[in-house]
C-alpha cells in the first residue's frame, strides 16, 4: 500500500505547500540536465527575476544570483526571463 501525500496550507492562504519529504531541494536532477546556464556577471543587473522564477531552487541569492548545479534541471526559465541576457547557457558536456 502507497502512502499519501497530504498537502497543507501553511505559508500562503489557500496554496498548497509540498510536504518537506517531496522537496525539490532534496532530489539531487541535475545529472540528466542537457543545458547548462551560466550568468556572465559583467552583464547582470541583479534584478532577482532568475532568483524568483527558478521552478527548482537551484538559483540562490547570494548578493548576486549563484546556480547550484545540483538541482539546476536545465529548463532555461532563468535564461528566456533574464532582461538583459545575462545568462547564456551550452550543451552539457559529461
Amino acid at each position: 500500500m502507497s502512502k499519501v501525500l497530504k498537502y497543507s496550507y501553511d505559508f500562503e492562504k489557500g496554496v498548497p505547500v509540498m510536504p518537506a519529504n517531496a522537496s525539490a531541494r532534496k532530489n539531487k536532477t541535475g545529472t540528466w540536465r542537457i543545458w547548462k546556464p551560466e550568468i556572465n556577471y559583467d552583464k547582470c543587473v541583479k534584478c532577482k527575476i532568475c532568483f524568483t522564477l527558478c521552478p527548482h531552487g537551484a538559483i540562490s541569492w547570494k548578493g548576486k544570483p549563484v546556480i547550484d548545479y545540483t538541482f539546476c534541471k536545465g529548463c532555461l526559465i532563468c535564461a528566456d526571463n533574464c532582461p538583459v541576457k545575462a545568462i547564456n547557457f551550452e550543451r552539457e558536456v559529461k
